[in-house]
């Protein structure tokens, strides 16, 4: 044993420098190992390591999180977070024109442009960010456009639904916008959030409680467990966004072992951001004094099972026949198309990684497995009365890999199908 007093030989001696200079080595080793390691397992897999698709993916996850959007009334906001603002024709939004689409008729409207506006909840919204640009390219190429500059517009919302999309149309036309088309994408949030709407006493037809219900009952529910359920989603909010920044800005989504732990990552804090929306839903509905209860819900209504997916599919219907009314007075294009869900029953065999894809609550069960077969029927009766009606529902049926991130949003590859799928549509029944 070494006497304490004994001096340590210089060879055995360790400056601070020294200490980090092997810290340092250790990970430079180590994450060449770690690199390596995980695009061979991945490539035994046969799923080899593409960078690009983890990109998407990373904003994919962070879609579902941006659709919160609670009432911090009397709290302090984290940093870099604004309070959703609310709007008189939609409920709310994130932030005004969230997708700049007042701006580019305020600002960028060109006399030739064949322009888009799309509308629907989150998966519409993901779906103008990641393949517009694309869309706008494919169907730049069709001759029939004669050259002209198509702009494909966001005008989607997260959690956002009919008649949120039949309202900011009207508003947009009102205000003289003239987009060439419209595209509604929808009918998950439709008849999921109605189902959800109606068991916490809200009316299906009213916005769902993310984007109007929490930010109008906080003003009278400022409980300590409220305001604790709030700081965790914050928490957990500003963390995401954290986390697809610093790798997106950094490139990091090229390191498969770093661009893998990321991605595993916001799958967690997804599911946990689930469960904490369920748990706000409950305290919230449980504090609110009768007269906000009232200006939530909305009007009376029949709260049987069978009646919240009669009322949620009454909703879809006369909205999308309204928005057709709309655009076919001023001479626009119209057209609807129907998302796929996971857990509509028979809309493709579910693979592995979907089969740990975990249900946020039985709301959004019955309204994929109950609701979007309603829809499907229902739109052979809007295409009959000659709506333009694309029922993509069952786009990934017999497909075996791997569509879905989570419940309701696609891999890149799907919404790169789905891209397809809306612009051979367009080709084929809206192009003059």
């Amino acid at each position: 044993m070494t006497d304490p007093a004994t001096p340590i030989p210089a060879a055995r001696r360790r400056t601070p420098r020294g200490r980090i200079a092997i810290i340092v080595g250790a990970l430079l080793l180590g994450l060449p190992m770690a690199e390596v390691s995980a695009r061979v397992w991945l490539w035994t897999s046969g799923k080899p390591y593409d960078a690009q698709a983890t990109a998407r993916s990373l904003r994919s996850l962070l879609v579902p999180t941006e659709a919160f959007a609670t009432a911090t009334v009397g709290t302090a906001l984290p940093a870099g977070t604004q309070r959703p603002i609310l709007n008189p024709y939609y409920a709310s939004e994130e932030k005004p024109d969230f997708g700049g689409v007042y701006a580019h008729f305020r600002q960028d409207v060109r006399p030739d442009d064949y322009t888009i506006l799309l509308t629907g909840g989150s998966v519409a919204a993901f779906f103008a960010l990641t393949e517009g640009e694309a869309l706008a390219q494919d169907l730049g190429r069709d001759p029939r456009l004669d050259g002209r500059r198509v702009v494909v517009l966001q005008g989607a919302h997260a959690s956002h639904k009919q008649p949120q999309q039949q309202n900011r149309v009207a508003l947009h036309l009102s205000l003289g916008h003239r987009p060439d088309l419209v595209i509604d994408l929808n009918g998950f949030n439709e008849m999921a959030f109605g189902v959800e709407n109606g068991r916490k006493g809200c009316n299906p037809a009213w916005p769902t409680s993310p984007s109007w219900g929490s930010s109008v009952a906080g003003v009278s529910s400022p409980s300590p467990e409220r305001m604790d359920l709030i700081a965790e989603l914050w928490k957990l909010r500003n963390e995401s966004y954290g986390i697809v920044r610093s790798v997106l800005k950094n490139g990091l989504q090229r390191s498969c072992a770093i661009g893998t732990l990321a991605e595993a990552r916001l799958r967690t804090l997804s599911v946990r951001r689930n469960e904490l929306q369920q748990r706000l839903a409950l305290v919230e509905n449980a504090s609110t004094d009768e007269r906000t209860r009232r200006q939530v819900g909305g009007p009376d209504f029949d709260a049987s099972p069978e009646a919240l997916l009669d009322a949620s599919e009454r909703v879809w219907i006369e909205s999308s026949r309204s928005m057709r009314a709309l655009c076919d007075s001023r001479g626009l294009a119209y057209l609807h198309v129907l998302q796929p869900a996971l857990f509509d029953a028979g809309s493709k065999p579910v693979s592995a990684e979907e089969q740990r894809i975990q249900n946020p609550n039985d709301s959004w069960l019955i309204g994929a497995r109950d609701g979007l077969p309603r829809l499907r029927r229902a739109g052979l009766q809007l295409a009959a009365e000659g709506e333009h009606f694309l029922d993509a529902s069952r786009m990934f049926d017999g497909l075996t890999e791997t569509y879905f991130v989570d419940a309701i949003h696609f891999t890149p590859r799907g919404n790169a199908m789905l891209r397809a799928l809306i612009v051979e549509r367009i080709r084929s029944e809206i192009l003059p």
